[in-house]
């Protein structure tokens, strides 16, 4: 699986830290970010995936790498049921040093030519600045959240899926592969 996503992610614009990003004081309400994603089958129920995200107009780019493993591979009749590891690296901000390894679980159950989903997330960030003009704390935090979405087929071998997650953050994502 080959594709191009967006993920949007809410933002409280009234906060002082996202009114001094914006040139113009007036911080948009959501941040996109585009990256492009690659997933392979592997046997015995394991996929194997990389991302990467630029975003656009800045040097800041995002990699990560993930492990999937089908505990149920799913039936005409029965659920499919997955775990993933996943763990990603902030580049292109000499004074930030940010990663974060996740771990979800999610059901997914095909009807007809639908595969809704649903799951759960814990998400580990570690965080540390080397700026000769601040000095902030290392962050070493846990995030859960929950998360659902549709996949839909619109044509043979072409997929569109919409996700929605919710947490200390809402975020939407659109995915097409």
């Amino acid at each position: 699986d080959i594709s191009v996503e967006a993920t949007f992610t809410e933002i409280d614009q009234n906060r002082d830290y996202w009114k001094k990003i914006f040139s113009d004081k007036d911080a948009w309400p959501i941040i996109p970010v585009p990256r492009l994603h690659a997933m392979k089958g592997l046997p015995m129920n394991i996929d194997i995936g990389a991302m990467y995200s630029k975003i656009p107009g800045s040097d800041v780019q995002l990699w990560g790498l993930e492990l999937k493993y089908a505990i149920l591979s799913g039936t005409p009749l029965t659920p499919a049921l997955a775990i993933r590891g996943a763990f990603s690296k902030l580049e292109g901000v000499d004074e930030l040093d940010i990663n974060t390894q996740q771990l979800d679980i999610s059901i997914s159950k095909g009807i007809l030519f639908l595969t809704p989903y649903a799951g759960v997330t814990a998400l580990r960030v570690n965080a540390s600045e080397s700026s000769k003009y601040v000095n902030l704390d290392d962050v070493h935090e846990m995030i859960y959240r929950a998360f659902a979405g549709v996949s839909v087929p619109p044509f043979p071998f072409l997929n569109l899926t919409v996700e929605g997650s919710v947490g200390q953050v809402r975020q939407l994502g659109l995915k097409f592969g």
